[in-house]
């Protein structure tokens, strides 16, 4: 699953975006939770809802996927489409597992066979028992993780603590006003300015976090 490289890798290139061309606060809290968006969606419907699926890469790993929730999103509110980018970018690390059929669905072909849900293809048995195989399958995925997984969650790693020591967020006042805000010391602006968003106004001065704006 590669759960720290998407988190690592993914907070770090929108942190080095920040500090380079981006210049507008960030709520990281949901730049990592996007990063693991298509994971999240794809295993749950992989373990409780879709019993011929063969795996844990569905229909969130295709760009069809993506490219409509970058759109949701900007439609949504303004600026919020960039953190469509994060789960777009989940797509790259996961790319040596994921058969081109499968990413460009449906537009290789409409067959679901090419994301992995295949007619007929479900254990058999009760829904509990189907249910223990799939989290078995889940949980084998760590367990048995590639050494190519290892190196880059090792990369993931030595990416968040960059951002951490850049951040100060060894500070304790500093890593409560992180875990609140989900902002870097750069998302620290003036009252009329509004986190992600441009064009907004806030009613008060402070770092408030993007998902309470």
């Amino acid at each position: 699953m590669l759960v720290v490289a998407h988190i690592g890798y993914t907070v770090g290139g929108a942190w080095a975006a920040q500090r380079g061309v981006l210049r507008r606060p960030i709520d990281f809290r949901l730049v990592a939770f996007m990063s693991l968006l298509p994971d999240i969606l794809d295993r749950a419907l992989y373990v409780f809802a879709i019993p011929d699926a063969q795996g844990g890469r569905l229909i969130a790993h295709t760009l069809l996927f993506n490219l409509a929730l970058i759109a949701m999103l900007a439609a949504t509110r303004r600026g919020l489409w960039m953190y469509g980018l994060a789960s777009l970018g989940h797509l790259l690390l996961d790319a040596d597992g994921l058969a081109p059929s499968h990413v460009l669905w449906p537009f290789l072909g409409v067959d679901l066979a090419n994301i992995g849900i295949v007619g007929g293809g479900g254990a058999a048995g009760s829904y509990s028992v189907q249910l223990a195989d799939h989290i078995r399958h889940v949980l084998s995925s760590y367990s048995n993780a590639s050494l190519r997984a290892m190196l880059l969650d090792a990369g993931g790693l030595l990416a968040l603590a960059g951002f951490a020591l850049g951040e100060g967020l060894y500070r304790p006042t500093t890593l409560r006003r992180f875990l609140a805000t989900g902002m870097s010391g750069l998302g620290k602006r003036p009252s009329h300015v509004s986190p992600c968003y441009e064009g907004q106004t806030e009613e008060r001065a402070g770092p408030r976090s993007v998902l309470t704006s």
